[in-house]
């Protein structure tokens, strides 16, 4: 049976914060997308999601008369453009580990995804639901 009550998780989040720990060359906390980052996840009640993350502050806009000029032309400002932003769509399903429904598993089924790493798969996440806060990860490692 389809998951119809998704619970206390459906709205739009806004991202606060977003780190990596000890990445490769990087002891400690870091921050790929910036301090804060921009973006949302979005989780609807009918159970579909997007996740959409840009570095902060924002790439500068290009010049251009339209998007093909640019995508033949400016090769550096496509892969400048592709390295700093991150998003993907799909279903959602979520597990509550907890009556109250603050704490669980929520698993992106991931229809397609800019950057094609996720294409196709499921992304299950850890999370934890503390008042307005949602925190999705496990803190101590990402």
């Amino acid at each position: 049976m389809a998951q119809t009550d998704f619970g206390p998780i459906v709205g739009c989040w806004q991202m606060v914060e977003a780190y990596d720990i000890n990445d490769p060359g990087k002891p400690g906390k870091s921050y790929p997308w910036g301090n804060p980052p921009l973006g949302y996840w979005v989780y609807d009640c009918a159970g579909n999601n997007s996740v959409q993350i840009s570095i902060n502050p924002p790439l500068s806009n290009v010049s251009g008369d339209n998007w093909w000029d640019f995508a033949r032309t400016a090769e550096g400002y496509m892969l400048a453009s592709f390295d700093n932003y991150m998003a993907y769509f799909g279903t959602y399903t979520v597990e509550y580990s907890d009556a109250a429904q603050t704490k669980g598993t929520v698993t992106h089924n991931v229809v397609t995804d800019v950057l094609r790493q996720y294409t196709g798969t499921a992304q299950p996440r850890p999370f934890t639901l503390n008042g307005d806060e949602l925190i999705i990860g496990d803190p101590a490692s990402y």
